[in-house]
């Protein structure tokens, strides 16, 4: 499972380097793969973290992406309708590929458990909630250019 994760994360972040926000496919694209990662995530095996040191320079980092900002609320708690806020498309999506990043730098230097426990451990606290913000926005887009 861990594998799987690391090659549907690498997936992902290359089609966050590809997405253009006015080209249909990149935005298909990267909303089915954000929809397998949910899925994937939810799998990771439940492992100990332990804290491990990893340069900063060593993570690639985000890039700008060639489209303005879309801002787009989200509802924080679901049980209350009064708790929305604003939220960014792209410092969400940076978020995601950052911590996405981060573990495949893990794997890819021999230590795929603490990749999957640093993914797992920030799916639940960090790039998940971004994840789930992100999907219905994209996928408002889809159907607004499917339909019209």
């Amino acid at each position: 499972m861990i594998r799987r994760f690391y090659h549907q994360a690498k997936t992902c972040c290359g089609c966050l380097e590809r997405l253009d926000i006015h080209h249909q496919k990149t935005v298909e694209e990267l909303n089915a793969s954000l929809a397998r990662l949910y899925a994937d995530a939810l799998q990771l095996p439940d492992i100990p973290v332990r804290r491990r040191k990893i340069e900063d320079d060593a993570i690639r980092h985000g890039h700008p992406w060639n489209f303005q900002d879309e801002s787009f609320w989200v509802v924080m708690n679901p049980l209350d309708a009064t708790s929305f806020c604003q939220s960014s498309l792209k410092d969400a999506l940076h978020d995601i590929e950052h911590d996405l990043e981060h573990g495949i730098t893990l794997y890819e230097s021999g230590e795929p458990f603490a990749a999957a426990a640093l993914w797992r451990m920030f799916f639940f606290l960090h790039w998940g909630a971004h994840l789930v913000e992100v999907v219905p926005f994209l996928h408002t887009i889809i159907k607004g250019r499917t339909i019209s």
